[in-house]
């Protein structure tokens, strides 16, 4: 049977439903009744609305993984082996994450004091000197 590679709403919103439960589209196409990647793929440069579907559903699929998180967070885990599974789980579903929904679930510096005095609309001066020069006027 052939792979159907003809655009339509129905079959952008089983890949973007598909994405947003957690699936990647590498799995995603490798089955029959999928397109290939390379067709996906031309598929979201080329289609302005396909493109923002398939963006909406990434950020779908980071909100997903956190489910997934509090999901391992309330297993009963007996054995320091479940412990470390479950550690390695959560790193590599949290920056998978921060990756796919940046503005929402990546981390965040700070760069303002709470006494005002570091805000991010002031500029900082720095000023180098020559290292030489100064050692030797200090000689």
């Amino acid at each position: 049977m052939a792979r159907p590679t003809k655009y339509s709403e129905e079959l952008v919103n089983k890949i973007c439903e598909q994405i947003a439960r957690g699936s990647t589209l590498l799995k995603i196409c490798e089955n029959e009744h999928m397109p290939g990647y390379s067709t996906v793929m031309t598929w979201k440069n080329e289609r302005k609305k396909f493109q923002d579907k398939y963006a909406r559903a990434r950020e779908d699929r980071a909100d997903f993984r956190f489910d997934e998180i509090d999901q391992i967070l309330s297993e009963d885990m007996k054995d320091m082996v479940a412990v470390q599974r479950a550690k390695l789980k959560i790193d590599a579903k949290k920056w998978q994450m921060s990756k796919e929904a940046p503005k929402k679930y990546s981390d965040k510096v700070d760069l303002t004091s709470s006494d005002g005095t570091m805000s991010s609309d002031q500029s900082i001066t720095v000023i180098f000197e020559d290292a030489k020069k100064n050692n030797s006027e200090n000689s």
